[in-house]
């Protein structure tokens, strides 16, 4: 059985809280915690928004697309990541290549997208410019 969300969190979170230890402290504070919570969140309403059909036999959210994310952020290099928004943006990223890089129509990508937007506007607001933060292109 999968273990539940507070047991994910607190295995994402003592990844996250030891990659990021180095990194300048407002950095770590925001991958440990909002970071986080995004991840959690998003694959929560990307495995509930977007279930199997016959022509999206694919669509399968497990803990494997999470720790995608989550190994994405972990190979993050502090001379290139030095602000909350340059994290919060490879996040961003990290997301779309794991989940929206699944997904097959024009409709559930807008839906993705929204659902990117919302969960940047709960999670990063007081942090940084959610507006810039979403800005394209997303170049990595």
């Amino acid at each position: 059985p999968a273990p539940d969300e507070t047991q994910t969190a607190h295995i994402y979170s003592s990844i996250l809280s030891e990659h990021f230890s180095t990194f300048d402290a407002a950095v770590a504070k925001v991958a440990s915690g909002p970071v986080l919570n995004a991840i959690l969140n998003l694959h929560r309403s990307v495995a509930e928004g977007f279930t199997q059909t016959q022509t999206k036999f694919h669509y399968t959210f497990s803990m494997r697309q999470t720790s995608a994310v989550v190994q994405g952020l972990s190979r993050s290099l502090r001379q290139y990541y030095s602000t909350e928004a340059s994290v919060v943006r490879l996040w961003l990223h990290e997301t779309e290549r794991v989940y929206a890089d699944a997904l097959v129509t024009s409709t559930d990508l807008e839906i993705f997208n929204k659902m990117l937007t919302d969960i940047c506007m709960k999670w990063f607001d007081e942090f940084v410019d959610v507006d810039k933060v979403l800005a394209r292109p997303l170049v990595f």
